[in-house]
Order: C-alpha cells, then sequence, then structure tokens
C-alpha cells in the first residue's frame, strides 16, 4: 500500500505534494520527506491528469508555491507553554 501524502499544496494548476518515507543510514533507519511537483489539467474527455513539465507562465506559480511549502516546513510552531527564548544582552538596532 502506497504512503499517504503528509501535505499537498495547489497554486493554481500547480500541485507540491510532500511524501514521509524512510531511508536507511548508517545509524539506522529515519524518515525523510521527498516531493512531487507536477501540473494539473483536464483532458477533452473530463479526465484529471498529471504532467511534470510547466508552460512558462506556470514558473511563478511554481517558484510561490515552492516557496511557501519550505516556510511551511522550516517555521516550527512554538509550543505556548514552552519557556520563552533568552533576551539578547544587546541590540544592533537603536
Amino acid at each position: 500500500m502506497p504512503n499517504k501524502p503528509v501535505m499537498e499544496m495547489y497554486a493554481g494548476s500547480v500541485r507540491v505534494t510532500a511524501w514521509e518515507n524512510e531511508q536507511n543510514t548508517s545509524s539506522g533507519r529515519r524518515p525523510v520527506l521527498q516531493f512531487t511537483v507536477e501540473r494539473r489539467y483536464v483532458t477533452a474527455k473530463g479526465d484529471w491528469r498529471s504532467s511534470p513539465r510547466f508552460y512558462r507562465g506556470d514558473l511563478l506559480q511554481l517558484a510561490a508555491l515552492c516557496q511557501a511549502v519550505y516556510a511551511k516546513l522550516s517555521i516550527k510552531e512554538r509550543d505556548p507553554n514552552a519557556p520563552s527564548a533568552p533576551k539578547s544582552r544587546g541590540s544592533a538596532l537603536k
């Protein structure tokens, strides 16, 4: 049975899907995220299809979507009950 995606994001006809898989390393198996990027379209018969090819007009949507996925996965949510980060001793901004 294939893995279910852990996340899907769309921008227009462009879709990025994140999959969690396991990878063998020297220290054992560990989870890794892998991604598929595709353009979705409808055929003349009304069937949905995917393509790994993009038009020039798709590139800005593709770039914005990749940035959004990266930001979502990179920014960790902070536990409101966790102690706050230590305060810096000084600031470069005055």
